[in-house]
């Protein structure tokens, strides 16, 4: 998927000729290229990019998010590994199942050994990179973690709520 793809998503209502801004090639979606056009052909001007706070970008970030983890933890049907998604019961994590979780721009993994956890982190950030996405920061292998105002400690199994939020 192209950026340009879901640009006509967000544009203005009105044409404008392409001499307007000086535009000599603009991005077509049926040809999934570039193409030239003529100073007198009306366009719609839109964003190449996915503005924060409109109503799909959520979705979309969350979506482009979750296709990495999905191809790097698998989706499985037998409710061992692959990731946690919204409506479907949490899966359980198994040794070489490791589970993955989401949140728009931010991700976790959790596995059954500091093995299985470096394996997936190292799946994922492979899938990260073929998708374009860029990891700012990230976190060693750790046995516990706090995550929206819970402590997941694994080893102990056991989670706990904190005053603190994430």
């Amino acid at each position: 998927l192209h950026d340009a793809d879901l640009a006509s998503w967000w544009g203005v209502d009105f044409p404008e000729k392409a001499s307007v801004c000086g535009v000599t090639r603009v991005y077509c979606e049926e040809t999934r290229g570039y193409v030239d056009v003529a100073p007198h052909v009306p366009l719609y001007f839109v964003f190449e990019g996915m503005p924060m706070g409109w109503s799909w970008a959520l979705y979309f970030a969350q979506s482009a998010m979750e296709a990495p983890f999905i191809r790097a933890l698998g989706d499985h049907s037998d409710g061992i590994g692959g990731i946690m998604r919204d409506g479907r019961p949490v899966p359980l994590i198994g040794p070489g199942k490791p589970v993955g979780s989401v949140y728009v721009d931010n991700g976790a993994v959790f596995a059954a050994s500091q093995e299985d956890c470096e394996k997936a982190d190292a799946a994922v950030r492979r899938e990260l990179a073929a998708s374009g996405l860029v990891i700012g920061k990230s976190s060693p292998p750790a046995r516990s973690d706090l995550l929206a105002g819970y402590r997941v400690d694994l080893q102990a199994k056991v989670v706990s709520h904190q005053n603190k939020r994430v």
